[in-house]
């Protein structure tokens, strides 16, 4: 699981805003905490992104995809769930591996697709991919 945290960002600044002027002070911290919870119960490692991570001049989906990339060269996985720093675990006796298979019918993780994002009415959430 992949996620981002404060750290790195400047306390105060815009960063501590989303992107229609929301506040997510004091959210990062209780979703961090249920991430956590989540990733130890299913065995899955958690990586936490600082802020910094994230270039402020583009916009945000595609500077994930950037974060992300960055985070494959340093670290080898088979799978990457992104997660955005302001989203929760509703479910947390759904691991992972459900989902995928729900996605792609089969439990071959290491084939095809490469990947895999959510879409919702408003189209492609890149805040869970």
């Amino acid at each position: 699981m992949v996620t981002l945290s404060r750290r790195g960002g400047r306390s105060g600044s815009d960063q501590d805003r989303g992107r229609r002027g929301r506040s997510f002070r004091g959210v990062l911290a209780a979703t961090a905490r249920n991430k956590r919870s989540y990733a130890a119960a299913h065995g899955y490692g958690l990586a936490v992104l600082p802020a910094a991570s994230v270039d402020p001049r583009r916009p945000p989906s595609w500077s994930k995809v950037l974060a992300l990339r960055a985070h494959l060269h340093l670290h080898h996985h088979h799978w990457l769930f992104w997660n955005d720093a302001d989203t929760l675990v509703t479910n947390p006796d759904i691991p992972l591996e459900m989902i995928l298979f729900s996605v792609i019918g089969h439990s071959d993780f290491d084939a095809a697709p490469d990947l895999i994002l959510t879409e919702d009415f408003n189209g492609v959430n890149a805040g869970i991919a």
